[in-house]
């Protein structure tokens, strides 16, 4: 079972995003939360196999997150979501871990 916190300031697109994982039999989504420093204390909390966080959120930036992330739990994927497509971004996100 692979274990999942999602990290989106949007409400709409967390709840469709758990919807979506929980129809897989091997993924669990075991916290949510629309702050990036909740984000943080969750995923040290509870080390999830996969992080999947936005990468503009309230609170701390889903790129800290997951440079904190990957500091303090190396183990954990992350997935970076984001809106924007300029490649400063993407090369920003892929250095974050």
């Amino acid at each position: 079972m692979n274990t999942i916190i999602l990290a989106d300031d949007h409400q709409v697109l967390r709840e469709a995003l758990r919807l979506l994982l929980e129809t897989q039999p091997d993924f669990q989504v075991i916290a949510e939360t629309g702050d990036g420093l909740e984000a943080l204390a969750l995923t040290e909390r509870h080390k999830p196999d996969v992080l999947i966080v936005d990468m503009m959120m309230p609170g701390l930036s889903g790129l800290d997150v997951a440079r904190r992330t990957k500091r303090v739990s190396p183990a954990v994927k992350v997935i970076v979501l984001s809106m924007y497509d300029t490649e400063s971004y993407v090369v920003e996100s892929l250095q974050a871990g």
